[in-house]
C-alpha cells in the first residue's frame, strides 16, 4: 500500500475533530455532577471562548473522587470507529500511569498507509470536589469544521484568567502562551482574581503554599523583564498565519502579563512590601 503525508490542512482539519471527539467522548463517559468535571486552559479558551491562539491538549480539572480509569476505558470505546478518520486512518489510545496526578493519555490518529500522525493529550488533574465546585462553569457547544460537536462543562473566561495568573508564577518555566493568554483576557475584561480565586487554587493544586507562591511570583517578574523577544518568538508558531506579534506587541503584552501578577500579589500579600524589581518594561 502506498504511503501519503497528511498536509499541513488535512492535519489541522483531523486535530479539530479529534479534540471535540474527545470533549464528546469524555462528558459520554459517565454521569457527571455539577462540578466534577471542568474544561480548562488554552484549548478551551481557544474552543470555548474564541481565542486565536491554537492549543493541542485538552485540560480538566476533575473530582479525586472519580474513577478515571473506567472513564478512559468508555473514552476509548466511544471513539472505536471514528467516521470522520482519514482513509486507512487508525485511532489509538494510550494507557495513563496509574496513580498518577494529572491523569493523562494520549489519542493519536495515524495508520501504516500514512505519513504523519495527529495527537491530543488529555490530562485531568484530580482535585477536591469542595474547591472544585466554587469555580464558576457554563455548559457549551464546541463543533468543528466537520460538523462533530460536544456539549461541555468550561470554566468562564474569569476563572481561566485566575488560573493563568496563578500558573504564570507556579510553572518551574515560563510559559509564553500563558502571556498571550492574559494580555487577550484582559483586552477582553475578563479580569477576576480576587484573594478567593487564589486560595481556590492553592486548594486545587498543593504543591504550593501561599509563601512559596509568593516567592515564585516575585522571581516569574524578574524573569518576565528580561523574556520579552522570547515571548514574540515562542508566539509565532500557536498564531494563525495573518496574526503577527512585533516587539511593541510583546513588550506590552510582557507588561500586562506582570501586572496580572502583581495584581495577584496585592490580594494574596498586600502591601506594603518589598518587591524584588522595578517597574515593568
Amino acid at each position: 500500500m502506498k504511503k501519503r503525508t497528511l498536509s499541513a490542512a488535512e492535519a489541522a482539519q483531523i486535530r479539530d475533530a479529534l479534540q471535540v471527539a474527545v470533549l464528546d467522548a469524555l462528558v459520554a463517559s459517565r454521569r457527571w455532577e455539577h462540578g466534577e468535571l471542568l474544561f480548562q486552559g488554552g484549548t478551551a479558551l481557544h474552543l470555548v471562548h474564541g481565542s486565536p491562539r491554537f492549543s493541542e491538549d485538552l485540560d480538566f480539572l476533575v473530582s479525586s473522587s472519580i474513577d478515571l480509569a473506567q472513564v478512559t476505558a468508555r473514552v476509548r470505546e466511544r471513539l472505536a470507529g471514528a467516521q470522520w478518520l482519514p482513509a486507512h486512518g487508525s485511532l489509538t489510545v494510550t494507557k495513563a500511569k496509574d496513580e498518577h496526578n494529572p491523569h493523562a493519555f494520549n489519542v493519536t490518529v495515524g495508520g501504516p498507509s500514512i505519513i504523519g500522525a495527529v495527537r491530543v493529550k488529555v490530562e485531568l488533574w484530580q482535585s477536591p470536589e469542595t474547591a472544585l465546585q466554587s469555580l464558576q462553569m457554563r455548559v457549551t457547544e464546541v463543533r468543528d469544521r466537520t460538523g462533530v460537536q460536544a456539549f461541555v462543562p468550561a470554566l468562564t473566561a474569569s476563572e481561566i484568567f485566575a488560573d493563568k495568573v496563578f500558573a504564570l508564577a507556579a510553572r518551574r518555566y515560563l510559559k509564553p502562551r500563558d502571556v498571550f493568554d492574559i494580555d487577550w483576557l484582559v483586552e477582553r475584561g475578563d479580569t477576576s482574581c480576587s484573594a478567593e480565586d487564589l486560595h481556590a487554587r492553592l486548594a486545587i493544586y498543593p504543591t504550593m503554599s501561599p509563601a512559596t507562591w509568593i516567592e515564585a511570583a516575585e522571581r516569574r517578574r524578574l524573569e518576565l523583564a528580561e523574556a520579552v523577544e522570547r515571548v514574540r518568538e515562542d508566539l509565532a508558531r500557536w498564531l494563525p498565519p495573518t496574526m503577527t506579534i512585533s516587539r511593541t506587541d510583546a513588550e506590552r503584552m510582557v507588561r500586562v502579563a506582570i501586572e496580572s501578577l502583581d495584581g495577584a500579589l496585592d490580594v494574596l500579600d498586600p502591601p506594603p512590601r518589598r518587591r524584588l524589581t522595578g517597574p515593568a518594561p
